[in-house]
């Protein structure tokens, strides 16, 4: 993959100093902002908004962060013996890396998957891990109908703001929780303001996700030349436009492209896939 400006920009997650998360946890306590955790909100009064994260599991991600002596490099690759319905990826910066499988369906055999990406990556990129740390995580893929509930704006994964196809959902919580702000604020439109500069990008993602639902070996090849012969970038941003032809897609996809993220392999009973180790759900509801 090449491209004439960057791709994807790298950051760091977690608790760590130099972390997003320490940062932007500072940057609010340093405007006056009285930080709570473990206090759980569970009734809501005067103004609020209702960032509470995802409320299902649509996707898993399950992986390592590790120390590494390894050449900087950012590897991704496909295949349902890897990632089923996803996507493995290697990225590794300044002796620093993180390996990850990002499944779709198959939540209980997560570590088979992990332990396959592992393997892969060690026989195609050389991979070398030094002070392995597991990690897990899961998100919530849909196309939000109305974020609001209770007549208070609802931003990030909590509403539904997700790339339905790569499961990315960091600029969409930083934009709408922007975008919720400024509505108590200024006394703006929230929906109609995330609906004018979101949906688009969003409804083009479902449409995304729908088709590479139903993609086979052969047009993942012929996807993964696409990009590797062109710009990079400009194929990705000609992906995310809601063309002519995506709009009318997009009532189908609207309809069907969850079908294969309802996981059977996952009944909540003796799993330990990481929504059933981490999400806090009712087994019943899902």
């Amino acid at each position: 993959m090449h491209g004439a400006k960057p791709l994807f920009y790298l950051l760091r997650r977690g608790s760590a100093p130099g972390s997003l998360d320490r940062a932007l946890l500072a940057q609010a306590q340093a405007a006056g902002v009285e930080v709570r955790f473990n206090d759980r909100v569970t009734a809501t009064s005067g103004n609020m908004i209702l960032a509470g994260g995802p409320r299902r599991a649509d996707i898993i991600a399950v992986g390592y962060v590790f120390d590494t002596a390894m050449p900087d490099g950012a590897w991704l690759a496909f295949g349902p013996e890897l990632a089923p319905k996803g996507y493995a990826y290697l990225l590794v910066n300044e002796g620093r890396g993180t390996v990850a499988s990002c499944i779709f369906t198959g939540f209980r055999d997560q570590a088979h998957y992990l332990a396959a990406t592992v393997s892969y990556f060690e026989r195609h990129a050389g991979l070398q891990m030094q002070n392995a740390r597991g990690f897990g995580g899961f998100g919530n893929v849909r196309l939000p109908r109305t974020a609001m509930q209770g007549g208070n704006p609802v931003i990030g994964e909590h509403a539904g703001f997700q790339d339905a196809l790569a499961g990315f959902g960091l600029r969409y919580a930083m934009r709408t929780g922007q975008l919720a702000a400024e509505s108590l604020v200024r006394g703006t439109d929230y929906s109609r303001a995330w609906r004018q500069s979101l949906q688009p990008g969003l409804s083009a993602g479902v449409v995304n996700r729908f088709m590479f639902n139903r993609t086979g070996a052969r047009g993942l090849d012929y996807l993964i030349g696409k990009l590797g012969a062109n710009d990079t970038r400009s194929v990705l941003a000609t992906a995310y436009r809601l063309s002519f032809t995506k709009r009318l897609v997009l009532p189908l996809a609207r309809f069907r492209y969850r079908e294969p993220l309802k996981d059977r392999s996952c009944d909540h009973v003796a799993c330990d896939c990481v929504w059933c180790q981490h999400g806090l759900h009712d087994p019943s509801g899902v």
